[in-house]
C-alpha cells in the first residue's frame, strides 16, 4: 500500500474534520473517544456517510490517521457504497404506503372509528400474512400523518418487546453460563442496533422490528455475549461463535437493511 500523506494537525476535539491523502484521494475523518473499556481502535462509516475513529480513551491521536491510512481500501469501498445508494424517501403514514414488518413490506390499511375493522382483544394493529394481500391494518384516531406515525411506532415498540420476549424464552435456557434472562429494554437509537450496560441490562434497537427475525437473535446473542465477555476480544468473538456460529453472515445481511431500516 502506498504511504499516505496525512494533512491536518492531530488535536483531538471531538467535532474537528481531519483528513488524510490516500491514493491520491482525501478521507476526511472524526475522532471519537471510546468507553474507558475499550481497549483497541475501530473505524466505522455511517449511513451518512462520515468517517469515524474510535480510539480508547488514552491512546494518542496519531493513531486515529495510522488506523485510517492501514484500512483505505475497506474505507473507500464502504464510501463507494454510500454514494451509489439512491436516496431513501422519509415516509408520508398515508393509506397504501408500504411498511417493513420483519423483513416483509406490508401495505398500510388505516382503521377510522365507525369502521368495521375487527381487532382482536383491543389490539393497536392486525398483520395480515395473505401472500396476495399482504397487509398492516392500524387502527387509529384520523389519517392525519402525525397520528399515524405516533400510532404506528407504538405497535412497532409492543411488537418488537412481544418478539424479544419470546426470543429470550427460546434462546435463554440453551446458554449454560446465563442463571437467569437479562433485563432488556428497547428504545430507538440512531447508530446502534444494541448495547449491555455493565450491570448487565441489555438495550435493543426498536428499528430491529423492520430487519429479518434472524437479525434480532444475532443482536440479542451479540449482547448476551457481552454478559459472559464484556468487551471486544478474541474471548469475547469465540462466546459469539459458540451462540451463533453464522453471525458473520447475519450481521452482513443486518448492514445491507441498515440503510432502509435506520433511514
Amino acid at each position: 500500500m502506498k504511504q499516505a500523506a496525512i494533512a491536518g494537525a492531530a488535536r483531538e476535539e471531538r467535532t474537528e474534520v481531519h483528513r488524510v491523502v490516500w491514493k491520491g484521494e482525501i478521507i476526511e475523518f472524526v475522532i471519537r473517544r471510546g468507553s474507558p473499556r475499550r481497549r483497541r481502535t475501530a473505524i466505522r462509516v455511517t449511513r451518512e456517510g462520515e468517517v469515524q475513529v474510535l480510539l480508547p480513551p488514552r491512546a494518542a491521536g496519531m493513531q486515529a490517521f495510522a488506523a485510517v491510512t492501514s484500512r483505505g481500501d475497506w474505507i473507500a469501498r464502504h464510501l463507494r457504497d454510500v454514494k451509489s445508494r439512491p436516496p431513501v424517501r422519509p415516509p408520508a403514514y398515508a393509506a397504501g404506503e408500504e411498511h417493513l414488518v420483519w423483513g416483509e413490506c406490508y401495505r398500510l390499511e388505516l382503521a377510522l372509528p365507525g369502521g368495521d375493522a375487527f381487532f382482536p382483544d383491543g389490539e393497536r394493529a392486525v398483520l395480515e400474512d395473505d401472500a396476495a394481500k399482504r397487509m398492516l391494518r392500524l387502527r387509529v384516531r384520523s389519517a392525519d400523518a402525525e397520528t399515524v406515525r405516533r400510532q404506528l411506532f407504538l405497535w412497532y415498540r409492543e411488537e418488537i418487546a412481544r418478539r424479544i420476549a419470546q426470543r429470550m424464552d427460546a434462546l435463554c435456557p440453551s446458554i449454560p453460563w446465563l442463571a437467569v434472562p437479562p433485563v432488556w429494554r428497547v428504545r430507538v437509537m440512531r447508530r446502534r442496533w444494541g448495547s449491555c450496560t455493565g450491570n448487565g441490562v441489555l438495550t435493543l434497537n426498536t428499528q430491529l422490528v423492520k430487519a429479518p427475525p434472524r437479525c434480532l437473535d444475532y443482536v440479542l446473542l451479540h449482547e448476551i455475549a457481552h454478559l459472559r465477555e464484556h468487551n471486544h476480544s478474541k474471548r469475547y468473538y469465540a462466546v459469539l461463535d459458540r451462540l451463533l456460529p453464522e453471525w458473520k453472515e447475519v450481521r452482513r445481511e443486518l448492514e445491507r437493511w441498515a440503510p432502509l431500516i435506520l433511514a
